[in-house]
């Protein structure tokens, strides 16, 4: 990645309140941050599962990515994750999943078959 990109992503970690920075500029430090720390307004894991960003037609990749993993408990249906999360299931398909298995984020409950009928996702326990 490059360093502008990595840049957002940090500013948008500490904007959800996952991180905290200290410093400016090339001098910026990053800590972790609670994530049940009271500071914080928009913390995704508190979202009840069935409306999870409804009105929210535009999120940022990262944004979306963290509330597909706060869905992925336990194994879930493509259909019940889009639904979930208000997406459409060929987007999610094609677009989110694939990036989120690369990195290491999800796994499949059929790894060695990707289309298979039954698949679903859940957060990868060993990260």
């Amino acid at each position: 990645m490059h360093s502008a990109d990595i840049s957002k992503l940090l500013k948008e970690l500490c904007e959800l309140g996952y991180l905290q920075s200290e410093g400016n500029g090339r001098g910026t430090w990053y800590h972790l941050k609670g994530i049940k720390d009271p500071n914080v307004t928009s913390n995704i894991t508190s979202l009840d599962p069935n409306i999870a960003c409804k009105g929210e037609k535009r999120m940022s990749k990262l944004k979306l990515e963290m509330l597909i993993l706060s869905q992925c408990v336990a194994y879930v249906s493509l259909e019940e994750l889009a639904k979930r999360v208000n997406r459409n299931p060929l987007y999610l398909k094609n677009f989110i999943i694939p990036d989120m298995i690369d990195k290491g984020l999800i796994e499949r409950l059929y790894p060695l078959s990707p289309r298979h009928p039954d698949q679903k996702y859940r957060e990868k326990k060993d990260k």
